[in-house]
């Protein structure tokens, strides 16, 4: 039986604060792989942040994203051509973009979790750029 608490208003099941599945846009070693539903999965563990591709898009060399608060630049809303998100930027400066319309959620409970967050809604810059 999982152990269930209550924390910072999230249901936390074994250590997991929130698990969401959507679509990403994450960077690989020259370009960029964008996954469409159910494809993405992020998760916040504890103090540490997920965003992973399932493994059709882990065929192509995609990048995981796996941080911490002090690890991340900034997490802000994002609205692609027909999708809304929410993107990370990482101390790199590696742009990651998890497509899902759970967006406000995800950044109130990344907000409560001590994240850096920005509620300036963003067009994604680094959608099919060839660079990083």
């Amino acid at each position: 039986m999982p152990m269930m608490a209550i924390c910072h208003d999230a249901l936390v099941v074994d250590g997991v604060v929130m698990r969401v599945v959507g679509g990403a846009n994450v960077p690989m070693a020259y370009a960029r792989v964008n996954a469409t539903w159910p494809l993405a999965v992020l998760v916040l563990e504890g103090s540490r942040l997920s965003l992973r591709l399932r493994w059709p898009g882990r065929l192509f060399g995609a990048r995981d994203l796996r941080v911490t608060a002090d690890e991340l630049m900034r997490v802000y809303p994002i609205q692609g051509f027909m999708s809304p998100g929410v993107g990370f930027t990482n101390r790199d400066g590696h742009d990651f973009y998890f497509w899902t319309y759970k967006g406000q959620q995800i950044l109130e409970t990344l907000r409560r979790s001590g994240y850096p967050i920005s509620y300036t809604v963003e067009k994604p810059s680094k959608i099919w750029r060839g660079t990083l």
